[in-house]
């Protein structure tokens, strides 16, 4: 049974996901690690200003029918690292 993406909305809403705790999401969420190591880069913060789920709901609704139809969102990307050095 494919549960709803209001019936989604509501169970994430009804949890906390205060301070780091963010055990609510085991085998909710996955990621895949790269197969090169990135310690060394420095992280980027992605925030939303303002973002509410209240507030974006119909667009979160439209992606979520989207991946239930087409499969998961997968972004790809080549990333370079040059370093030039004076010659002598």
């Amino acid at each position: 049974m494919t549960r709803t993406f209001d019936h989604l909305v509501a169970e994430a809403e009804s949890v906390s996901v205060a301070g780091w705790d963010f055990s609510w999401l085991d085998g909710r969420a996955t990621e895949q690690r790269p197969s090169w190591g990135y310690q060394r880069l420095r992280k980027v913060v992605w925030t939303v200003p303002g973002f509410t789920v209240a507030h974006h709901r119909d667009r979160l609704r439209e992606l979520h029918e989207r991946t239930e139809t087409e499969g998961p969102f997968v972004a790809r990307t080549t990333r370079f690292l040059i370093e030039a050095r004076k010659p002598g």
